[in-house]
């Protein structure tokens, strides 16, 4: 009776390490997929490149955004796209 809840108790760890090993890694994996998107959009905005930046949303009419500068919302892609060149023509370096 104690061998088998021994047994038991072992099964239950092993599998609870393998599964928290399993979590860790799709975490790891997701995490770096997050910083790369990050650094995809921080050198497409250092570089002013608005079609770059475009790439991290939702092309079409599903796109609807709220932002800090008026209208403060923004329904589709086009709309959010002609928002930031418009950012950009008003800095001039």
């Amino acid at each position: 009776m104690k061998n088998s809840r021994l047994l038991v108790v072992g099964v239950l760890l092993v599998t609870s390490l393998f599964t928290t090993a399993l979590r860790s890694d799709a975490a790891s994996k997701d995490e770096q997929e997050i910083r790369a998107l990050e650094n995809r959009y921080e050198a497409a905005v250092r570089a002013k490149d608005v079609d770059a930046i475009m790439k991290s949303y939702v092309p079409g009419a599903d796109l609807f955004v709220f932002d800090v500068t008026p209208p403060r919302q923004y329904v589709g892609f086009d709309a959010y796209k002609k928002d930031w060149q418009g950012v950009f023509e008003m800095f001039s370096g």
